[in-house]
């Protein structure tokens, strides 16, 4: 374990714009928004921060401040990450992202197919979102070329038959790198679907997924990699909009789990303290059941 984290993942808003079939927000949720000045308080706090990820269970772009915060960030020296479902990237706002400093941006996407786009994305266009996409693409290109913008691809079990079109949406708009992740199973997430939206409930079938979308990938000079384990609780911190530590992304409600208030404690004192240390040795069966990184993790 570290003395501190190198990572961090700060959630500058709970809000989103969507209503997303396989989301937490399919069911209305109540929105937060983390201040500015409480965010520059919280990069502060964490003086061995290497790595941020600006994104938390809402749209991070409807923040009013998020290219101030990637700018703080960035100034800091710290790597700056975030991931968006590009609902919201007008021409002026995305030139206003890449120019804040933001070092990678990661597109959310589980279809490149319209019907099944709009269908699982409540609330949005697909031809509204292919737009926003080469918006941010012009203004990376003619602003800040090597940002970093990478397919989010979450697999649902009928994403095997669009991979081809996923890969060619990547090619189409010069991304060069798709991530991909499983349908998060854990309970905390899984109680908001809808009951259509299924993912695939093993490691197997899921990692043979991903061998198909990489070899698809390789044909059209694409990347596509998927996270293999969990290293949350060793080297990474999750803080809610309002501050509140959590074990991780997955574990993301302060009803089921607080290991302090980053607002309010001393980093150093929450890192050490008692739940985190007990949390840690395995992590919690009870507590992680469910969640596909800590079973790839016991079958690894």
């Amino acid at each position: 374990m570290l003395s501190l984290p190198f990572m961090a993942q700060i959630e500058p808003t709970s809000r989103c714009n969507l209503k997303c079939r396989m989301c937490v927000h399919a069911e209305p949720q109540a929105g937060h928004d983390l201040s500015y000045d409480d965010f520059r308080t919280i990069i502060d706090r964490i003086p061995t921060l290497l790595h941020l990820k600006l994104q938390g269970n809402g749209e991070p772009l409807l923040h009013n401040q998020f290219c101030d915060m990637a700018a703080y960030a960035h100034k800091q020296g710290i790597f700056t990450a975030s991931c968006t479902n590009a609902t919201l990237l007008t021409e002026e706002y995305a030139g206003k992202i890449v120019e804040s400093g933001l070092n990678e941006l990661g597109i959310s996407i589980e279809y490149a197919d319209s019907e099944k786009y709009e269908y699982i994305r409540c609330g949005s266009r697909f031809s509204t979102f292919t737009e926003n996409v080469s918006r941010i693409i012009r203004a990376r290109d003619a602003i800040r070329p090597d940002m970093i913008i990478v397919l989010y691809v979450t697999i649902l079990q009928q994403t095997d038959a669009d991979l081809k079109n996923i890969v060619s949406f990547a090619v189409s708009h010069t991304i060069n790198t798709v991530y991909v992740q499983n349908l998060q199973q854990h309970l905390s997430f899984t109680e908001h679907y809808s009951e259509d939206v299924k993912g695939i409930n093993n490691p197997s079938g899921f990692n043979a997924t991903v061998k198909r979308f990489q070899e698809i990938g390789r044909q059209q000079g694409i990347t596509v990699w998927s996270a293999k384990e969990c290293n949350w609780p060793h080297s990474r911190i999750f803080i809610t909009s309002k501050g509140i530590v959590t074990p991780c992304c997955v574990l993301y409600d302060p009803t089921e789990y607080t290991l302090g208030n980053i607002l309010h404690d001393n980093l150093q004192d929450i890192w050490n303290n008692h739940r985190y240390n007990i949390f840690r040795p395995s992590q919690s069966a009870e507590l992680c059941d469910g969640c596909n990184w800590y079973h790839e993790n016991a079958s690894s």
